[in-house]
């Protein structure tokens, strides 16, 4: 009895140890293309995806600044409250706060939030390179 203990907790410990960790931290920092947009005409629209030759993109540096051709009036970011940004426009104090989704094809989608917000579900959704 004893040896079939030892041989079962043995077991466990190796398939314990064996498990794939998918723990994998997500990081903003890089740089992001713009891969569709979904418009605010008055009603929740389809996404339409962005033509790809474009280069609608945006960087996020470790240090806080951003770059990039997408959101061009800010130039700094912030990660808040779990799933939200605040970007702060050049030269000013000012913000815009933005809601994110983080998807399952490494893809994040960004809403406008406030001061100016978008109530028909405008959004654009990025893909990070690599």
């Amino acid at each position: 009895m004893k040896n079939v203990f030892l041989f079962i907790s043995a077991s466990i410990l190796l398939l314990i140890g064996s498990c794939k960790k998918d723990n994998v931290e997500f990081s903003f920092v890089g740089r992001w293309d713009a891969i569709g947009r979904r418009n605010g005409d008055g009603m929740i629209s389809e996404w339409r995806t962005e033509p790809t030759n474009s280069d609608k993109h945006v960087v996020f540096n470790a240090d806080g600044t951003m770059s990039g051709t997408e959101f061009t009036e800010y130039d700094n970011y912030l990660v808040t409250d779990g799933n939200k940004l605040t970007f702060t426009k050049k030269n000013s104090t000012a913000t815009q706060f933005y809601s994110f989704t983080i998807n399952t094809f490494g893809t994040i989608e960004l809403r406008p939030e406030g001061p100016y917000r978008c109530i028909e579900g405008c959004a654009t959704r990025f893909i990070k390179r690599k």
